[in-house]
């Protein structure tokens, strides 16, 4: 719903015909948040998340937020756990 609004974004990995990851990133108070992510080999695409970072920096955003699994918060090793959510564990790192 929030792609088709125009107030989240699409973020797709593809290798021609082979869709690799797709996520979703939305704008909320001071992070750009990534909302939804789902795919295969998620480590191999994690060089990309600088993109993403760089599209936050660029919306003046002061953080990035990534609201996942606690085992993240092991390979994600420049983010902070602030929080958690559920089980989930609430990571952000300063932009």
């Amino acid at each position: 719903r929030g792609v088709l609004s125009g107030q989240d974004l699409l973020w797709v990995v593809y290798d021609g015909p082979v869709i690799h990851l797709a996520l979703t990133t939305t704008l909320f108070g001071d992070a750009c948040e990534i909302v939804v992510c789902a795919g295969k080999n998620l480590i191999e695409c994690l060089p990309l998340l600088e993109r993403l970072e760089q599209y936050g920096r660029k919306e003046n955003k002061r953080v990035m937020r990534i609201i996942g699994r606690k085992g993240w918060q092991r390979i994600l090793k420049n983010y902070l756990a602030v929080g958690t959510i559920g089980k989930a564990v609430v990571l952000e790192r300063l932009l």
